[in-house]
Formats: structure tokens, sequence, C-alpha cells
């Protein structure tokens, strides 16, 4: 079987391709207002993509995260955006923190 890179490459080429993998409709942005589509819009194709990455993922058997896990190692993969389109850049694991502060 080819490797997960390999597989993400080929199959998600573009948001349509990555509609399609997982199963997902195409939605109309225009009930937004004109100022929050664009958001709107990026996001909705992010999450499509990660949910698409996520089921090729599970048929190259890495299977389901288990978040409650700390040993299990996360992988992530990560895209290039463009407003004109997206390109698969790599898959890493490495540890992230979140920070809040205020001044």
């Amino acid at each position: 079987m080819k490797n997960l890179k390999k597989q993400l490459e080929e199959r998600l080429t573009s948001i349509e391709a990555a509609y399609s993998e997982a199963g997902r409709p195409k939605v109309d942005f225009t009930v937004y207002p004109e100022n929050m589509r664009v958001h709107e819009e990026a996001d909705y194709n992010a999450k499509v993509i990660v949910e698409a990455a996520r089921k090729i993922e599970r048929e190259c058997g890495l299977g389901e995260i288990d978040w409650s896990d700390p040993n299990q190692l996360k992988w992530t993969p990560w895209f290039r955006m463009r407003p004109s389109a997206f390109a698969f850049r790599c898959s890493l694991c490495a540890n992230t923190s979140a920070h809040a502060g205020s001044g």
C-alpha cells in the first residue's frame, strides 16, 4: 500500500476531491452577510479537508485517535491554503500548547 503522504497528495488534489472523499456537499454561503462569507466558507472547507484526510488515514491503517491516551502519537495533516487552491504540505507529530494571557 502507498504511504500516507502519497495517498493524500493523489486523492486530495482539490477541494472538490475533498468533498467527494468526505461525502460532504458544496454549501451555498450566500446566506451569510457578505463580510462573513469568506471566513465561513474557508472554515467549512478546512473541516472537510481534515475529515477527508482522516478517512484516508483510517484506510491506511492508522485507526481512530484516542485523545485520552498521551502515549498515542497524534499526526496532523498540514495544508497550504490559498484563495485559489490548497496543497498538502506534510504530516507532523509534535507537541503543541495553548497560551492565554492579558495585557
